[in-house]
């Protein structure tokens, strides 16, 4: 080891190349910088008018449905059907059964958050953005999609006389 003088007094004097403190802070300034200067791009251009505000809306659209068995396709089908029917006060309350049809395990987020994915990866479903958000005419109507596929699907299931 080469003897500097941050080994020999336990001092790092400014622009010493062992100190890592003081070039992290400056990129970590470089960073919030540029992502402020972005974020105030997109703001003054009107980009955040193109995207949707409410939490289930955005969460549901292009999300894609993984589910492996008729009982859990049945379990989505009765929560979206619940999202639709029950105020957001009954619907926090409202329990329903998990990947092993236990029921009253998860809660009407826990479904969508472990059936659907979103297509973005940073979507998440927060419980008071989504109780808020679950009643209001853009979620309903990314819901009902999505009741109407699962139905379809149920539907073509059990003419197959699938299992």
């Amino acid at each position: 080891m080469i003897p500097t003088l941050a080994t020999r007094t336990g001092r790092v004097p400014p622009g010493d190349p062992v100190s890592r403190r003081g070039s992290s802070a400056r990129a970590l300034r470089a960073t919030a910088t540029l992502l402020l200067g972005v974020s105030l791009l997109l703001v003054g251009s009107g980009c955040e008018r193109n995207v949707p505000e409410n939490t289930v809306t955005l969460y549901l659209t292009g999300a894609q449905r993984q589910a492996e068995t008729l009982d859990q396709r049945q379990e989505i089908q009765r929560a979206l059907r619940d999202m639709l029917e029950l105020p957001p006060e009954q619907l926090r309350d409202k329990r329903y059964a998990n990947y092993q049809m236990e029921p009253g395990s998860w809660t009407a987020i826990d479904i969508l958050e472990r059936y659907y994915f979103p297509e973005s990866p940073l979507t998440m479903l927060v419980p008071e953005t989504f109780y808020r958000d679950v009643a209001l005419p853009p979620a309903r109507e990314a819901i009902q999609r999505h009741l109407d596929r699962i139905t379809k699907d149920i539907e073509a299931e059990t003419r197959a006389g699938a299992p």
